[in-house]
């Protein structure tokens, strides 16, 4: 009868510790796909971020250029007149910077 009770308790105790084995492989492979996919965002994100700042930096020296080209030249021709107000370059000029900040600060929190 004692015997027949510690088996079943050893039995009891077995099947958690296989429970808890189980679960705990659960959790790290699942700890394995974050870390993986963690990896793989940061890639990329890195990537971009990284590449923010210079095509901040070239966007800025572009602008500066249109300005120059616009203080020596008032008058453009109509097609490159035309071409400024299809494109709105008033806006663009002022949103693009905006527009790599936005970025910037996005690919920060990620």
């Amino acid at each position: 009868m004692k015997k027949n009770l510690r088996l079943e308790q050893a039995l009891h105790q077995l099947q958690r510790t296989q429970s808890q084995l189980i679960q705990s492989e659960k959790m790290s492979s699942l700890g394995q796909l974050v870390v993986g996919v963690a990896h793989e965002i940061n890639n990329p994100v890195g990537l971009i971020y990284g590449n923010l700042s210079p095509a901040s930096e070239y966007v800025c020296d572009l602008l500066n250029l249109i300005d120059l080209y616009q203080e020596y030249y008032p008058e453009p021709v109509d097609e490159i007149q035309d071409e400024i107000e299809d494109i709105n370059l008033e806006f663009m000029t002022e949103d693009l910077q905006k527009l790599l900040n936005s970025m910037k600060v996005g690919a920060e929190r990620i």
